[in-house]
Order: C-alpha cells, then structure tokens, then sequence
C-alpha cells in the first residue's frame, strides 16, 4: 500500500519565502485552510479535502496550546484554566423500528444537561487508559440500572448492547465582569456547552421594542386608511427588523 509523503512544516517566516520563491516560479495560488485539530475528524478531512481543490498549494495553520477558545466581543473575559478530561456515559445500542440506534446518558453527574445529545465520534471506539497523563478521568457515579431506567421509561426499543464510554472533553473555567462560568468542550466535534452563559446586557433590546411601540402608535393615529396603515406598518418593519437582528450580533 502506497502513502502520501508527509507535508513540510514551515515557521511563518520560512512559509513566507516559500509561498514568495513558488509565485515566481510557478505563478500558483494558495489557499488557506486554518483551525485546532487537535483530534483529527472526518469532518476535518472533509474541510481540508475541499480547501485543497480551491488552490494549487493548501497551506494548513494549525493553533497552538491543544485548544483554540475564541470569544465574540470578550473584552474582560478571564481563561482560569483548561484541562483535559475524559467523562464516562453508558452507551445503549437499541433495536428501533426505524433500525438501530445509538443512546447515551452520563454515568455521573453533571450540570449539563447537553452532554446526553452528544453524539459518539466516527470510528472505531478506542480503549481507555487511566493512567493517560495529563488526562482526569471523572469517576462513574450513576449505576448501570438507573441509566437503564431511564432508557425503559422513554421506551425507545429493544436493548441489544451496552458498555461503557469515556468521551474527551476540555474543562475550562473563566471569569467575566466578576462572575465565574465553567464550560466543556467536546473534544472531538468542538461543540461547547455550558450550563451558564454570562446574562447579555437587556437595555439594548427594551430600546428597540420601545422604538417600534412609539412608532407604529404615531403610525396608527396618524393614518386613518387600513391600507395605507398596513402599508407603513410593513415598511417601518423592515429597519426595525434589521436593527433587531444587529443588537442582537452586537451585544
């Protein structure tokens, strides 16, 4: 079986001449496909399979630390600490009418009620080691027989398989504006949930509900025609809406 050669690993400055000297040369386009894979999934394959038809050469950015954590409009926002976890869910393989299907419930508790719609990552499931350093392995707390309650209870299909699974996750915790949250962060997909978030400030929007109030009244006094009325009535929507979708980007 043949193998592709591995891929040169440039610093930025290296990449820089390289990308200068192969213009020259060869007068190529590049395309560039950046982000955190740290663990490599078939959707990542998908996305570098498809940015490499785009150009001649693919440059792929890789971000440092093992997790990229980016935050929209984060001014004050404080990471305390990242740290890598494996957390045990019971794995059910259920005989539906539809066919087989897949259900998972934590085997210990949580304050993420978003943990039981994860789904498993693509592949083959992997042995677990305790021993992984850098790795904490949160303890099984929740019984096999009350994650099989709950799964008789929802009556979703004859049970056919069942173990016990680690999913990695990323623990962080960080402050803003005085309060501290705690989110994970699938390590496979990049889904992130918390139970949590930090409260959006609500002044923004009580403005722009008291602005469309204020007008559509002058509006329905104003004009004495139900057509004309509706008329304005639609039109003064449309900025309204638009500046409702803007605080809500914004804020």
């Amino acid at each position: 079986m043949s193998t592709a050669p591995a891929a040169p690993v440039f610093s930025p400055e290296d990449l820089v001449r390289e990308l200068d000297a192969r213009r020259q040369t060869d007068g190529c386009s590049v395309a560039l496909a950046n982000g955190c894979f740290d663990l490599l999934h078939p959707g990542h394959l998908s996305f570098l399979e498809g940015a490499a038809q785009e150009a001649d050469v693919l440059v792929v950015g890789t971000a440092g630390g093992g997790l990229a954590l980016v935050a929209r409009d984060a001014d004050g926002l404080t990471i305390e600490s990242i740290e890598a976890i494996s957390f045990p869910v019971w794995l059910f393989r259920v005989q539906a009418q539809g066919g087989e299907e897949v259900v998972i419930e934590p085997a210990a508790a949580t304050m993420m009620p978003q943990l039981a719609d994860l789904q498993l990552p693509a592949g083959e499931l992997e042995p677990f080691h305790s021993e992984e350093e850098g790795v904490t392995a949160v303890p099984e707390t929740i019984p096999l027989e009350t994650a099989r309650g709950w799964l008789e209870q929802r009556g979703q299909g004859h049970l056919t398989e069942t173990a016990l699974v680690r999913l990695p996750l990323w623990r962080c915790q960080y402050s803003f504006e005085g309060d501290t949250y705690q989110v994970l962060v699938d390590a496979s997909t990049g889904a992130v949930m918390a139970a949590v978030f930090p409260e959006k400030a609500e002044s923004p929007y009580y403005l722009v509900a008291g602005l469309g109030l204020v007008l559509f009244a002058i509006e329905g006094l104003a004009i004495t025609n139900p057509v004309v009325k509706f008329v304005a009535y639609a039109i003064t929507a449309v900025p309204l809406v638009l500046l409702a979708y803007w605080v809500a980007r914004k804020i």
